[in-house]
């Protein structure tokens, strides 16, 4: 333990942890916030570390790490400074032998426990109470706004945060962002404390909230405070209401009543971080318990709500419009985040001081009463024919529904699913950012009215697919149906002014280009691409946001909603009748053509060549040191014994793929094989993330290949022993029961909408995991990844390449195929100039440049030089369109 070569390494690890962390905005955040506080504090100190914070720095100053680092062990590693959580189905007094043979040889050094309770204000500094405008990586127009309270550790049972932070982040009417949306100033707002240990320990407590700004919200970033700190103003003048706590305390002991349970060891790691916060009687219901309403509620409410006025807090301006060539930057230590310091505007600072200058109350409240809450928890009566596995109840030309009863976990909770496909989604990769651009303006038509929801456990989210969405809702049975008539609903009547559709339709560019900067999820959606002959990358479906009207884009979900095809699973506490009831508002909602099932969409994978392929592109992200290697080993079609066999093969290289790829070679923090799926295509991939500035993706795909050689003579030095504790494990991670009726409901709807419904297949997978040899293994590893002329391989390797020393290739090829529009410099001084009425929606400030205009620098695939090997085989792939064309597809596959 600790020996020098491991410290050494993981300072590596460390170094690229730190890297990768450079891309977070919130981590950027993180560290320039705590450069504000006093020297001294701990949120001032570097929180990821590298090498020059761990090695070089220590080194110079004659600083023995190794040293340090034993003597830091010897006086925090003791027992009485932790806290022990064991969960298994054995007995209590099994469990207490275990604990006491495991751990009672942990030392025990009796020191006091480290107290941080005499460094106070730590954020009471000159430079914090001040507006911060920020260069943020990604494309993104935020405020974020600061305050730092006293410790608020000792009022967890009067959660005084929670309340606070509940009301300002509320998206019903009567809400800053009610308010806001209505003049298309913001999209979204987040209030609270995370009770993460930076922003909540014993040093104080910091309350943030954080609003996410359209183009023209920024524009007015001066007004948007303005209306936060009237409502702040306004919770201070109504003080704490009872009716409100009332109604938090109701969902917080629902939701600890008829808590399921979660993945064990997720369990066992929560509990043992609350033994650290609460008191023994609240260990287990410490993160949703409160007290009834009293006077001391009244008093940590009203403590809270007084500490967050103006003069008090940091603001910070994030916004990417701010770094245009002509303003000089001051750069944070570590990050070298880019920003400008500034007083608080004076002629604001009377306007958020003075009562009598506010916003229109009529538009300001507090939340009405939520009918979402449920109050009707009782459980069905059982139907032993639909408590087994699903049951088609419906079937017809337009519609299929599935229905199962849960009489296992006995919660009054259901889960409804749909699956609603038309061909007018994939046809092309304008169509599909249309659909985009549909989810996120639906999103956006529900979010005010399905807040409560929500917030009273019910939960839904639509998931974009190839061919359409998949809608999940999920909570208690009392009320969910009716959130699901309310979505519904908003498909049926669904419409967008003009002013909407333009504000989403710039923020999809920002989420689009958000994504695509980021090396590892564009390696994983040129793959897709190339593997699912309809998709498209982000980078694709960008460049045609600008290539549509309004009309275009209503005419378009017009026609979504007239020629689709739907399957459905409902699954929980309700009746076959409610269930049916559930499905024909669906249908009578939604009417639509009879689809011939020549025209129902049908996915099929792109069948790779029997060689070796590499896409290798520019990271879209100029100066970005992190590059990104995919090495994909298509198998192809199977069934139930081949999947399971990828499974295994999968299992026993991920330890041995990590030992060597990370641990020994040092290339990165985040190195894994997985297996993939692709509708019914079998494949293994070898994911790498390094940086530019150490390795480049040709030294990381070649240490790939390399491992891949010496893991190939592993598996044939593998013993029968060693293989049988891995095909066990195996076969014990498949037996375990559903632990939750969420994890449940999820695997049975896989099967529907992957059209397979095999309902009993872990069953299935056990049974051909106890047949499988250790050869059907290695036959296995030797035909879809060993390199061997006699047997070709069909291997993709998507390369997405970083900014550094280690990284010299020129283009060779650019794709054209889009222009990325980002928006031109703001000045929050002509800001601050418009003017101070914001209380109505003609609110047009003539001395602010209100177009932002657009610049257009290249958003093309910058495809690079790709060197061949000493066999010549290596298929560089300069045109991911042309090449996916040339591509023959697998027939519809079915993992049976």
């Amino acid at each position: 333990m600790l020996k020098q070569g491991s410290v050494d390494r993981e300072i590596k690890s460390v170094e690229s942890e730190f890297d990768m962390s450079k891309q977070s905005d919130s981590a950027r955040m993180q560290q320039l916030l705590g450069s504000l506080a006093k020297n001294g504090a701990p949120m001032a100190k570097f929180m990821w570390g590298n090498v020059d914070s761990l090695k070089d720095t220590p080194a110079s100053i004659g600083v023995d790490l190794y040293k340090q680092l034993k003597e830091f062990h010897s006086r925090y590693y003791s027992a009485h400074l932790m806290t022990l959580v064991v969960q298994a189905k054995e007995c209590l007094d099994t469990l207490e032998s275990w604990a006491k043979e495991i751990f009672s040889s942990v030392p025990n050094n009796g020191l006091p426990q480290p107290e941080f309770t005499h460094i106070l204000n730590c954020f009471d500094t000159a430079v914090f109470p001040k507006l911060y405008q920020v260069v943020p990586v990604k494309n993104v127009h935020r405020v974020e706004v600061t305050w730092h309270l006293p410790c608020q550790k000792h009022l967890y049972s009067c959660k005084p945060l929670h309340y606070v932070g509940w009301l300002v982040g509320h998206e019903g009417k009567g809400s800053i962002l009610s308010y806001l949306r209505a003049r298309l100033w913001a999209l979204s707002i987040c209030a609270g404390n995370s009770e993460s240990g930076w922003e909540h320990n014993d040093t104080g407590a910091l309350f943030s909230i954080n609003i996410s700004l359209t183009d023209e919200g920024l524009l007015h970033v001066y007004e948007v405070l303005t209306v936060m700190f009237d409502y702040l103003r306004m919770l201070r003048e109504a003080g704490p209401v009872q009716a409100v706590y009332d109604e938090i305390k109701i969902i917080e002991d629902n939701e600890f009543r008829w808590k399921e349970q979660v993945d064990p060891s997720d369990y066992v790691e929560h509990l043992a971080e609350t033994m650290q916060k609460y008191k023994p009687a609240d260990f287990l219901r410490g993160d949703t318990f409160m007290r009834p309403f009293d006077s001391e509620v009244h008093s940590a409410i009203s403590m809270v709500l007084n500490a967050l006025t103006p003069g008090k807090c940091n603001i910070a301006v994030l916004s990417r419009t701010f770094d245009d060539g002509s303003t000089e930057f001051k750069e944070e230590l570590w990050y070298k985040t880019k920003y400008t310091a500034h007083d608080l505007p004076q002629d604001y600072m009377s306007r958020w001081l003075d009562p009598q200058l506010s916003v229109d109350r009529s538009e300001l409240y507090l939340p009405l009463c939520n009918d979402y809450i449920a109050s009707d928890f009782h459980l069905i009566e059982p139907d032993a024919l639909y408590n087994r596995e699903p049951k088609l109840v419906r079937n017809t030309d337009r519609s299929r529904l599935w229905y199962k009863q849960d009489k296992k976990f006995l919660v009054p909770k259901s889960y409804i699913f749909l699956d609603i496909v038309s061909p007018v989604v994939s046809a092309s990769a304008k169509s599909q950012a249309m659909f985009d651009l549909f989810i996120d303006a639906l999103t956006h038509n529900l979010q005010e009215v399905a807040y409560n929801a929500y917030v009273a456990q019910l939960e839904y989210e639509f998931k974009v697919t190839a061919n359409g969405m998949i809608i999940k809702l999920s909570g208690f049975s009392h009320k969910l149906a009716k959130l699901f008539e309310t979505i519904v609903d908003h498909i049926s009547n669904f419409d967008l002014s003009s002013d909407v559709f333009h504000a989403l339709k710039e923020q999809l560019k920002k989420n689009y280009f958000n994504r695509f900067i980021k090396c590892e999820k564009l390696a994983n959606d040129v793959r897709l691409m190339l593997l699912e002959h309809k998709l498209w990358t982000k980078v694709h479906k960008h460049s045609f946001l600008d290539k549509f009207t309004c009309a275009d884009f209503l005419a378009f979900v017009s026609e979504f909603k007239a020629m689709y095809f739907m399957e459905g699973y409902i699954y929980g506490n309700y009746t076959l009748k409610e269930a049916l009831d559930i499905e024909k508002y669906v249908r009578c909602r939604l009417s639509s053509d009879v689809l011939p099932l020549s025209m129902l969409p049908v996915e099929r994978v792109s069948q790779l060549p029997a060689r070796d392929g590499v896409v290798r592109v520019k990271s879209f992200h100029e100066g970005d040191s992190n590059s990104c290697v995919v090495n994909y080993y298509q198998v192809g079609p199977s069934n139930v014994r081949g999947a399971v066999t990828n499974q295994l093969l999968n299992m026993m290289m991920e330890e041995p793929c990590f030992d060597a790829l990370r641990t020994r070679e040092q290339l990165g923090y985040s190195v894994f094989s997985s297996c993939k799926t692709t509708y019914g295509i079998l494949a293994i991939a070898i994911l790498v993330e390094t940086q530019a500035s150490k390795f480049s993706v040709k030294k990381v795909d070649e240490k790939i290949e390399a491992f891949l050689v010496e893991f190939r003579e592993k598996l044939e030095g593998c013993s029968q022993e060693d293989f049988d504790g891995q095909r066990k494990s195996l076969i014990s991670i498949k037996q375990c029961d559903d632990s939750h009726m969420g994890e449940e409901a999820d695997r049975l709807w896989a099967e529907i909408v992957d059209k397979t419904y095999l309902f009993d297949r872990l069953d299935k997978e056990v049974d051909e995991l106890e047949k499988l040899k250790l050869d059907d293994v290695r036959r296995w590893f030797l035909d879809a990844l060993d390199k061997n002329d006699s047997r070709p391989r069909k291997k993709l390797s998507v390369q997405v390449v970083g900014y550094g020393d280690n990284e010299t290739n020129s283009v060779i090829e650019s794709e054209p195929f889009s222009t990325l529009s980002q928006s031109n410099a703001v000045d929050l001084s002509l800001c601050q100039r418009s003017s101070l009425d914001c209380t109505g929606l003609d609110n047009k400030s003539q001395d602010v440049n209100r177009s932002i205009s657009p610049a257009k620098p290249s958003c093309d695939f910058q495809h690079l030089e790709v060197e061949h090997n000493d066999h010549g085989d290596i298929l560089a792939i300069t045109d991911l369109s042309q090449y996916r064309c040339s591509l023959p597809l697998y027939p519809v596959s079915k993992l049976l």
